[in-house]
């Protein structure tokens, strides 16, 4: 998720049913300007330009 109003990232994972559905167990937060990896990517945000 990519939230450009505050210029951050989160990265969920581990994905699991449960009783109110589809839930992540793990959430690894990053800011604008980090390398984020997914799966076997990565995602440079430097480009990334935060909302004013």
């Amino acid at each position: 998720m990519v939230d450009p109003r505050n210029g951050t990232i989160a990265v969920h994972s581990e994905p699991k049913e449960g009783p109110d559905g589809l839930r992540y167990r793990c959430s690894v937060p990053y800011g604008f300007g980090d390398v984020v990896p997914a799966g076997r990517w990565t995602f440079d945000t430097s480009g990334l330009v935060r909302y004013r």
